[in-house]
């Protein structure tokens, strides 16, 4: 956001007749500037260096052709030079990437870097597995994609099994972190080429009407898009600097015609009002469900997914999280020799969850919930193993180099003493994260029991 800012403001700065404009704006320039460098963003310093490298060099020459003589334009070009000599002073003084690059900061030795168990793994390495995963993706579907906005369920079918050994690996991602692998994954090579067209057109446009700062802004977004994904900030923005490098319309449309549209836009915008109003109430209800659940009050957290349930029917989440919550109530219930109230939640809990997966099927993160609610359920009976088990598989099919998925198979297998599976799926759990200790853990625990003390001792090794 404050790299598309920054040109405006360095504009304006450079434009502005008056000194006490031209000084509000190279202020404001300095302020945005200092801003970035505290966020020390390496993809947002890079956008700014490239954006308003480009407008400074064209501003050069523009200035240049302008005052012919390079006496008349040195004394010109003090203001933009003196604005880049800031710059670097500031780059040299503030903590930030670029000052880490020039001169190496003194090793410092913390309480996390000393313990050697604890791995924090680059985001520039985990970024590069998770683009290698968006590509797989688009080999998979190369024309159409996977559909918008569905990489947080597609990515597991392709994910590399060299994310488990990040620090990350159970994080899920909904987002490749490359806006331009994120079309090609989601949109395929139709909306790719679509979304390429629209950029090379809006630089067009930038350039044949001359509005050098709207192309350093449009450029700062191309750039840092590279490195992350589009925030709502960031793609109003896309769409609405080429809009304002076009000429309004002559003359404004028929009286008619704009008493319908302005009733259009009343009648949409209640509506949009009425339902942004209604995700904000649930959210609401959401976080007090959460609350209460955190203090074991399951009958008032329940009774807040419900009022959530009620205010937005069709979300999958909270379908998901009151079958969780349902097999709480249901286990609940059961210690406390209430078997009818019992029964009636753990119907609800299956019901709730086979709602969820009805919406959403695909979704890795119901799958696992409802092995959860399952969980519980296991405590009233034991046959609800058995579909915990079911629904792991499934998992497992639809995330096959997910190490936790086949690490809890093997814990189901050894609550039913199917040892030979227990065994199978620990080793698969390993074979997938190499470092997973708490599967080698388990796995010794199983040698032990079995008395098998060659592979008990290899394993706990």
């Amino acid at each position: 956001y404050l790299c598309i800012l920054l040109p405006f403001s360095l504009n304006k700065s450079f434009i502005s007749p008056k000194p006490i404009h031209k000084s509000y704006f190279i202020f404001l320039t300095s302020l945005f500037y200092i801003c970035l460098l505290f966020t020390k963003s390496k993809s947002g310093l890079a956008a700014v260096a490239i954006s308003l490298g480009i407008y400074f060099l064209i501003y050069c020459l523009n200035l240049f052709k302008l005052h012919r003589s390079f006496k008349s334009f040195a004394k010109a070009a003090i203001s933009p030079f003196l604005l880049i000599f800031t710059f670097i002073i500031f780059s040299l003084t503030i903590s930030n990437p670029i000052k880490d690059i020039l001169f190496s900061p003194p090793a410092q030795t913390t309480q996390l870097s000393a313990d050697p168990t604890i791995n924090i793994t680059p985001s520039e390495d985990i970024r590069k597995i998770v683009w290698s995963g968006a590509l797989k993706l688009w080999q998979k579907y190369p024309v159409f994609g996977t559909g918008p906005e569905t990489f947080a369920y597609t990515y597991y079918s392709v994910r590399p099994a060299s994310h488990n050994l990040t620090s990350e690996w159970e994080f899920l991602y909904n987002k490749v972190h490359n806006e331009y692998l994120n079309y090609l994954a989601n949109t395929g090579t139709l909306g790719f080429l679509s979304y390429l067209l629209l950029i090379f057109s809006s630089i067009y446009l930038f350039i044949s009407r001359r509005r050098w700062e709207l192309l350093a802004a449009y450029l700062s977004v191309l750039v840092t898009n590279f490195a992350g994904f589009s925030v709502v900030a960031v793609s109003l923005f896309f769409f609405l600097l080429p809009a304002l490098c076009l000429n309004p319309p002559l003359s404004p449309p028929p009286a008619k015609l704009r008493w319908l549209l302005l009733t259009l836009t009343l009648i949409f915008s209640f509506y949009a009002i009425k339902l942004i109003f209604s995700f904000f109430l649930a959210d609401i209800a959401l976080a007090q469900s959460d609350q209460e659940d955190n203090q074991n009050q399951y009958v008032k957290s329940y009774q807040y997914l419900l009022k959530c349930y009620q205010l937005n029917p069709h979300e999958p989440v909270y379908l998901s999280r009151l079958s969780i919550l349902s097999a709480k109530l249901s286990a609940s219930y059961f210690l406390e020799k209430d078997p009818s109230s019992a029964s009636k939640f753990a119907t609800n809990s299956i019901e709730f969850s086979d709602l969820a997966l009805t919406i959403s099927p695909l979704n890795i993160n119901f799958l696992k919930e409802r092995t959860q609610a399952l969980t519980y359920l296991a405590t009233i009976d034991n046959q609800y193993y058995s579909q915990a088990i079911a629904t792991l598989r499934q998992t497992a099919l639809l995330a096959p180099t997910d190490a936790k998925t086949f690490y809890l198979l093997a814990k189901f297998y050894n609550a039913i003493n199917d040892f030979q599976n227990t065994e199978i799926n620990y080793l698969k759990a390993i074979e997938l994260k190499p470092n997973y200790d708490h599967a080698y853990f388990d796995l010794g625990l199983l040698y032990f029991n079995q008395k098998n003390t060659i592979w008990l001792k290899n394993t706990l090794n």
